[in-house]
């Protein structure tokens, strides 16, 4: 299985809760109108939360701002997507979805990829804390970081 992950970061001139009006209204519909298009066998659409602890891990790890949302397709083969390509209603949708996504997107700040289907670690355990989640206080780190 393969997946398809679409990374977004919103365009800084749409404000948080339009950006969440536009993902729930437009975006969800859209998707859903893709998986039937090129029959994938599912999908996820997930929104950024605007928590501290992003702001606290982020600037614990120097890392990049977070994507505001991502939206994953899900297909048992990579042919799938080959013989689709090219076809009428499936250019047709992905030039509507671009037209109506433009406004609210940094195109240059999203990122477009595949992956192999994902691996199940089931390893949380909610007793166990892994300095990400839970009681973390990033003032609390010794010298060495740990």
């Amino acid at each position: 299985m393969i997946q398809l992950v679409v990374c977004i970061t919103r365009n800084e001139s749409v404000t948080p809760e339009e950006f969440r009006r536009h993902w729930h209204e437009v975006q969800g519909p859209a998707v859903r109108g893709l998986m039937e298009i090129l029959g994938a066998q599912g999908a996820t659409q997930a929104l950024t939360l605007e928590v501290e602890r992003n702001t606290l891990i982020r600037n614990r790890y120097r890392t990049l701002a977070p994507f505001d949302g991502i939206v994953t397709l899900f297909f048992e083969h990579p042919d799938q997507l080959v013989q689709k390509v090219g076809h009428p209603d499936l250019v047709m949708r992905l030039m509507r979805i671009y037209q109506d996504q433009l406004p609210f997107l940094d195109l240059p700040r999203c990122s477009i990829f595949y992956t192999e289907a994902p691996v199940s670690l089931n390893i949380f355990n909610p007793d166990e804390r892994d300095g990400l989640i839970g009681d973390y206080d990033v003032e609390d780190q010794d010298a060495d970081g740990g």
